[in-house]
């Protein structure tokens, strides 16, 4: 398998945040891989923001909210 930028849920970031019950922003949050990790992970609502088009798209459909 290619690693893919877009689509890293980057867990050594995830292992610095305790996620349960809490509102998150992903800023450059390319397909959402980490968002989803941090839902996965109990958090309550996890927004997005990412600019690349076709990152963005997969991103929505993982995230509560999302801003391109």
């Amino acid at each position: 398998m290619t690693w893919r930028y877009h689509d890293d849920p980057r867990p050594d970031i995830a292992q610095l945040v305790d996620p349960f019950g809490k509102s998150i922003l992903d800023v450059g949050c390319g397909e959402g891989a980490l968002a989803a990790s941090l839902k996965e992970a109990g958090a309550a609502h996890v927004a997005g923001i990412e600019l690349d088009t076709g990152a963005a798209s997969v991103a929505g459909e993982r995230l509560d909210s999302f801003v391109q």
